[in-house]
């Protein structure tokens, strides 16, 4: 995994709901300097999204799209896709959904490439349940 992520990993944490079907998030924290997103099957959001210096985003708005993306997720608002084809590549489509909106990715499927660990069908990943009070 390590020569996947631009200055290596660093370290990872991986949240999973304490039951249910909640999809599991992963933060990777590279030696770039950033971090990814890893959730259900094939989802990953890189922060920042560019990190050349011309782009310059700014720290509050990556904080902003990694809060609501880890909280869109936890509340059910992932749903990952494919439809597999008898002979060349294979569609798929990845979901995010929020409060504020939704982002999405969609292409098409090459054996061995990282997108090939989708399952068949479509995935919606449940709500984490909510904490109770003990």
């Amino acid at each position: 995994v390590a020569d996947r992520w631009a200055g290596g990993v660093e370290r990872a944490v991986r949240l999973t709901p304490r039951r249910g079907d909640g999809a599991t998030v992963e933060l990777v924290f590279t030696g770039f300097p950033g971090v990814a997103v890893r959730a259900g099957h094939g989802y990953t959001l890189l922060l920042p999204h560019c990190g050349c210096d011309a782009c310059a985003e700014a720290p509050s708005g990556l904080a902003r799209d990694l809060t609501e993306t880890v909280e869109a997720i936890a509340g059910g608002g992932l749903t990952e896709s494919r439809r597999r084809r008898w002979w060349g590549r294979h569609p798929f489509s990845i979901e995010v959904r929020s409060a504020d909106g939704c982002s999405s990715a969609s292409g098409t499927i090459e054996p061995g490439d990282e997108h090939d660990i989708l399952p068949d069908g479509a995935t919606t990943w449940a709500a984490w349940p909510e904490r109770t009070s003990r």
